[in-house]
This record gives structure tokens, sequence and C-alpha cells, in this order.
């Protein structure tokens, strides 16, 4: 069994693996092809890992065929995501540096926003889940230690995000 397990665990990773790595035929313009997955792109160059040996390659946008930078293209849309949108709904007036008391149906909750946040621009959202003395009907009593750590103002310079503390009943 412990063997089966570990075969299976070397199998999903390898598979992982490969998955992940989209080996595809690049063409220069000059017809000259090299067999390589993607690894980044910038707005002049990608860049590339070969096949056969796993060395790496910076090629000019302007030096591979159309339909590759189309590629590339798609591949960078991809990553980054649709179009930023503006503060809308229940939260478009809460990002002014406070902790805002807020319920939503019939969860209360604290969200923190800070007002440097940019709109055109992603943060993560952290959901701080307080302990079992914290429960309760007064959404005060769960603000206390770690929670408020991730709004004091040296840490939220350096890590701004969106921060939810749910009150459990």
């Amino acid at each position: 069994m412990v063997f089966l397990r570990r075969f299976l665990a070397v199998g999903f990773c390898l598979y992982s693996s490969a998955a992940l790595a989209e080996v595809r035929t690049w063409t220069g313009t000059d017809g000259r092809t090299l067999e390589a997955e993607f690894v980044s792109a910038t707005e002049k160059d990608v860049t590339v890992r070969r096949k056969s040996d796993g060395r790496r390659f910076t090629l000019p946008l302007d030096k591979i065929s159309d339909e590759d930078r189309q590629w590339v293209t798609d591949k960078v849309e991809e990553s980054t995501g649709p179009e930023p949108k503006e503060a809308t709904g229940l939260f478009a007036d809460k990002l002014n540096d406070e902790w805002e008391k807020m319920e939503y149906q019939s969860l209360k909750f604290r969200f923190y926003g800070g007002r440097s946040l940019k709109a055109k621009q992603r943060y993560p959202v952290v959901v701080y889940l307080h302990g079992k003395g914290s429960g309760g009907s007064d959404n005060e009593k769960n603000l206390q230690g770690a929670a408020l750590k991730f709004a004091e103002r040296d840490f939220y310079k350096d890590h701004p995000s969106f921060v939810i503390v749910p009150q459990c009943p």
C-alpha cells in the first residue's frame, strides 16, 4: 500500500510537470524552427526553454512568425486576467483606512480596505478566521490580535489587501 501511494504521488508530480510545460515549435521570420516551451514575455521579447537541452533563449517578437506572436499575445492575456473594475456595491465607499462594521444577509463581519489601493491593480483578499473564543454577537470581539496586524500601517504598506474578519454567531 505504501509503495502504491508513493508510485501514485510520483506519477502525479511527473504528470503535473509535463502538463505545465507546453512544448511547441517556434518559427522565426527566416524560417528556422525551435522546439521549446514558453517561459515568459515582455512587450518586445519572448523567453523560451529549448526541449532538447533546457537552454533558454530570448527571442525578439519581431523576429518570430505572426502565428507565434499571436500565441504569445493570447498567453499574456490569459495570465493577466480580466480588465480592472472600479469598486462598486457593498464595498464602494469602504476603502477608507478604517475597520468597517458590516453585515451581508445575516453574516456580520469587519472589513478593512486601505485608502491607497489603486483601482487598476489587483490585491489579495485575506479572510481571518478567529478562534472559538471570539464567537458570538459582539462584532468587535473578533478584532483582536493577529486580525489587527493585517491593518497596521507598516505591515499594510508592504502587503496591501482587502481584509475580512467574519463574526461566527
